[in-house]
């Protein structure tokens, strides 16, 4: 006999055993979560519609994930909090950006060196030619930023990106849509703040003498041939010279770049905003504002790099004089076995280094000054006690005395200014190293930041730093550009 169905009584549904849902949303509207009890004896399981009216009660509109709360019966993730909505963040628009078509980095060179030990700059690429017609500039307009929502759909503004200057300056315009910058004529490309011009060439195909008179320039001057003895050249732009520098004033407000030497003869001033190439250097000055780059050596010579002075060639010797550089100073040989007194300084902006150093000698003279003064003052002083003065020495004595208390004041400016330079250079940040890739020889005196070093023993292959104001030998480390492989 099949079995038979029995009523044993009726059934009531009890809400209590159901499953319940709770809802929070993060402090920031951009996630929710639910948390779903699983049912009890009897209980029912909810439908999905309920928990969607549950968010939407709850003010969840936006972002909400379906397959994640479907999850939740499937694979029956009670009692725990599940990510069901999720904001969108907003995204910021990306800046304007200006592709330049010529180099704005002219310290990207790299030096190629064959089995000789020779160095071609010609392959540096340091000269920047353009054509009238050239595309110098691309600029990619800034977008527009993509507004966020919370899951409450409350809007998040997003930042839209940010213009750069984009601007056309001598020889240059503007394309008719505003996003190129063209050369009108032939020249070298600079850009400076943002703004991309050409300056034209002046070429001298032979030397600076007493057919060419001083050069005053401004734009970038070539010289085919020598800059001469007693002769000045100055030039907004590069100044390149085939030749030679002899004793002679010579300034750009950017490059200068030398075939040759520059052979001051214990004179003349060879001066850069940015950098100076040389193959050598012999009894000159020289001033960069970054670096001083020298092919074969520098003899007895003040040169001065704001950023380094690297000397590498096949020789790459910096012997005599005093070379100061605001970062580093790198060379194969550093002296000579000849012990010759070579004076070496990095760590310090050479040009705040000078004018410290012009500052103690005005200080210097000041107190021969007061001293004389005050000496003057005391034999008028003693001989006007003793017997008085005439009328002549009366008036000098006051003259002594208010020239004095001019002298003391100016004293006390140039202590002043002294002090404050000091500490300038002293909380400079740039640490400073000197390297010698082969040699160091006694005679080297070493100065970085605030120690100082006097080589008394050859070195190989050594960097000197400054740790905890001592200077410290370490092995030889390559300068920026170097290769390994040249090690």
């Amino acid at each position: 006999m099949a079995d038979k169905e029995v009523k044993i009584g009726d059934w009531s549904a009890n809400p209590e055993y159901d499953s319940k849902v709770s809802l929070e949303v993060s402090p920031d509207e951009m996630k929710a979560y639910v948390t779903v009890t699983a049912p009890i004896l009897s209980g029912r399981i909810l439908e999905m519609d309920e928990i969607n009216e549950i968010l939407e009660g709850g003010g969840v509109v936006f972002g909400i994930m379906q397959d994640k709360m479907e999850s939740i019966f499937e694979k029956e993730l009670y009692n725990v909090p599940v990510l069901v909505a999720e904001g969108k963040l907003p995204k910021s628009g990306s800046n304007s950006r200006v592709e330049y078509k010529f180099h704005t980095d002219k310290t990207d060179f790299k030096f190629e060196e064959d089995e000789t030990g020779r160095i071609d700059y010609k392959n540096l690429d340091i000269v920047q030619n353009v054509v009238a017609g050239q595309v110098l500039a691309i600029k990619t307009p800034a977008s527009e930023g993509t507004p966020g929502r919370t899951v409450t759909n409350n809007r998040i503004e997003a930042h839209d990106g940010e213009d750069v200057p984009f601007e056309a300056g001598k020889s240059t315009i503007l394309s008719e849509n505003g996003l190129e910058i063209i050369a009108q004529i032939a020249g070298r490309a600079l850009v400076v703040g943002g703004v991309v011009s050409v300056d034209p060439i002046y070429e001298i195909r032979g030397d600076v003498d007493l057919n060419t008179g001083n050069i005053i320039f401004l734009g970038t001057v070539v010289v085919k041939g020598n800059i001469n003895d007693g002769f000045t050249v100055k030039a907004a732009g590069n100044i390149e010279v085939k030749g030679s520098i002899f004793k002679a004033e010579v300034e750009s407000d950017n490059e200068i770049i030398v075939g040759q030497g520059i052979i001051g003869k214990e004179g003349g001033m060879v001066k850069a905003g940015s950098n100076v190439f040389a193959k050598f250097v012999e009894n000159a000055n020289i001033k960069a504002g970054n670096d001083v780059i020298i092919k074969e050596e520098i003899l007895h010579s003040k040169v001065d790099g704001g950023g380094r002075v690297i000397c590498h060639g096949k020789k790459g010797m910096v012997l005599g004089g005093r070379v100061r550089a605001g970062y580093e100073i790198s060379a194969k040989y550093l002296g000579s076995t000849a012990y010759t007194d070579t004076y070496l300084e990095a760590g310090v902006d050479p040009k705040y280094k000078e004018k410290l150093l012009s500052l103690e000698k005005e200080r210097e003279i000041s107190e021969e000054q007061i001293t004389k003064i005050a000496a003057n003052i005391g034999t008028l002083i003693r001989t006007k006690e003793a017997g008085g003065l005439s009328e002549d020495k009366e008036t000098m004595l006051k003259r002594l005395e208010r020239a004095k208390r001019e002298f003391d004041l100016q004293y006390s400016e140039i202590q002043e200014d002294i002090a404050e330079l000091k500490n300038y250079l002293e909380n400079l940040d740039t640490q400073g190293k000197i390297s010698a890739k082969l040699n160091v020889f006694p005679g080297v005196d070493l100065t970085i930041k605030n120690a100082n070093f006097v080589v008394k023993n050859d070195f190989k292959g050594v960097t000197f730093i400054n740790e905890n104001n001592f200077i410290k030998p370490v092995p030889y480390q390559l300068f920026e550009g170097e290769e390994e492989s040249r090690r």
